[in-house]
């Protein structure tokens, strides 16, 4: 019994290995990239005026005002790390007078590794349980550094610098705390931020019901309307990227036929 010629094995173990190379980054960049639409956004040219230390001993916050109902999934702010500050946590809180207000809404957790040392970079926080915002309600996104420092005599300087622009837009603006968030101040300027959001709409009650009223008591009752994701709204990245997922889809066809073309071409060889 004949074997296909070494040529056409390798040939053929080539491009699967391109396949699944080809297939495994086209959907992992389709999920990174699923998230909402961007909601508010402040860049200022990309113009950084300042930083603010975040450390063990000081907490800091960002503002905003959602556009839109829905469900909030990411934030990004700009940022850069000195040395090996640990891990930053994040919470989601509703705002009363432009500070946090109650317990967190929904909360987030970014690697130092995830945070470049060597240039400020968009640092993104993705919510795996998103909290859902409403549209004109205001919220700040705290952020902590429990294990970071600013430094000193004895040790090495460790902590995150978050870098804000000369401006504000409306809704947005910067706070920090130096004691845990027992006290908070607001600044007159706005980190270099974004927000992104699933949009949602509310459906119209489906149905309601009254009980007849009795001599001694009368009662009615009414469906709460509910709140759902509405999937012709939500920008989940797979829409985002359609284009990238037909060529992606086009080139897979491409290779998967020139696999078929071998494994042909072996058959020919083996019948000579």
């Amino acid at each position: 019994m004949k074997k296909f010629p070494k040529s056409v094995m390798t040939g053929i173990f080539t491009v699967v290995c391109v396949v699944t190379v080809a297939v495994t980054s086209l959907f992992s960049a389709i999920a990174a990239n699923a998230v909402g639409n961007l909601d508010q956004q402040f860049t200022s040219g990309g113009t950084y005026s300042s930083y603010g230390a975040l450390s063990s001993t000081i907490l800091r916050g960002q503002s905003f005002t959602a556009g839109s109902n829905g469900l909030l999934d990411r934030i990004t702010i700009d940022m850069r790390k000195t040395g090996n500050p640990g891990v930053i946590n994040g919470s989601l809180y509703l705002a009363s007078n432009g500070v946090p207000s109650g317990s967190p809404l929904a909360v987030t957790t970014v690697n130092e590794t995830d945070v470049s040392s060597s240039s400020v970079t968009s640092v993104i926080f993705d919510f795996s349980s998103p909290a859902t915002v409403t549209a004109g309600t205001s919220y700040v996104f705290v952020l902590a550094a429990p294990n970071a420092v600013s430094g000193g005599m004895m040790s090495p300087p460790k902590f995150y610098s978050i870098y804000n622009g000369p401006a504000a837009p409306t809704g947005m603006l910067e706070v920090w705390s130096t004691d845990a968030g027992s006290t908070w101040s607001v600044g007159s300027w706005s980190f270099f931020a974004a927000s992104y959001i699933t949009p949602v709409v509310q459906s119209s009650p489906s149905s309601s019901s009254s009980s007849s009223p009795s001599p001694s008591s009368s009662s009615t009752s009414t469906p709460s309307p509910s709140v759902t994701a509405n999937s012709s709204l939500a920008d989940t990245g797979i829409h985002g990227y359609e284009n990238e997922l037909i060529l992606g889809s086009g080139v897979i066809f491409v290779i998967l036929g020139s696999v078929g073309l071998n494994l042909s071409r072996g058959r020919r060889l083996l019948k000579k």
